[in-house]
């Protein structure tokens, strides 16, 4: 049971890194400060004398850790503890490139704004993306529409969606609920890491007090290319609601509580 007070920044965007890819890694540094990943620690495959770890093996991570630099000399990662500066070298140290699960599942907060910066946000998503749906086959467009009721004269700046496969190409469109012509249209290039994306729009668009329709179209090299959010017991208790729809054979179909029946 937190409020807005409770949070410090909203991350606008993020990217999930490919597996085991240093290059990406540490241009993501470079970009953004830091790269969250997670290890599988134990003491003892740590050594106080000069702050390494490595841990060669099959065992799942259980500990989460922010990379902030490298080495090449030393062959590791430089990497902050969450444990307290009294611990490693103030708070840090040093994980092998060659640890099993350093660099398998990394992500990359690109954007984020102080909470006191933005007066609203819309969104009906609790948990972002939990699930995917789609085609069968790659490279077919499918559309989602979502529906805002926006306060007259508020401004909308930003437009965010979750990519569930990497190189995927979106375009969006803004309406007004009853109007046929988009009031703005935009087409990205591909997408090239999942995660969630970012598209802040280019002209104005000021609400005059009607809902706001968006609709997403995606396009993916992989299969199940529209991000879904379902309701998953003790984790996940959303209500889909009846203003989210998806293009079903040229008709917009509402997603309501159902939309697990809409696999074709």
């Amino acid at each position: 049971n937190y409020t807005k007070d409770d949070i410090h920044k909203y991350i606008l965007s993020s990217s999930d890194l490919p597996e085991n890819d240093a290059i990406a890694i540490k241009k993501a540094i470079m970009e953004h400060g830091s790269v969250f990943s997670s290890v599988y620690y134990n003491d003892n495959y740590y050594s106080k004398s000069n702050n390494f770890y490595e841990y060669i093996g099959e065992n799942e991570p259980n500990h989460a850790i922010s990379i902030i630099g490298w080495d090449d000399n030393k062959q590791a990662w430089l990497v902050k503890n969450t444990w307290g500066t009294y611990w490693g070298d103030e708070g840090c140290f040093w994980v092998s490139y060659d640890d099993s699960q350093i660099s398998k599942k990394c992500t990359s907060w690109n954007e984020s704004v102080n909470t006191e910066d933005i007066d609203e946000v819309y969104t009906y998503s609790k948990s972002n993306c939990t699930g995917s749906m789609g085609y069968e086959k790659p490279n077919i467009p499918l559309s989602i529409l979502v529906a805002y009721e926006i306060k007259e004269g508020e401004s909308l700046e930003y437009i965010s969606t979750f990519i569930v496969n990497p190189d995927t190409k979106i375009q969006i469109a803004i309406s007004y609920d009853g109007e046929n012509e988009p009031i703005y249209t935009w087409e990205s290039e591909n997408i090239k890491y999942t995660g969630m994306y970012l598209h802040k729009l280019n002209e104005e668009i000021v609400s005059n007090g009607e809902a706001i329709l968006v609709e997403i179209c995606y396009t993916s090299p992989y299969k199940y290319a529209v991000p879904t959010e379902q309701s998953i017991e003790n984790y996940n208790d959303i209500t889909l609601y009846d203003n989210q729809w998806i293009s079903l054979n040229g008709e917009w179909v509402p997603v309501g509580k159902d939309y697990r029946d809409f696999r074709y």
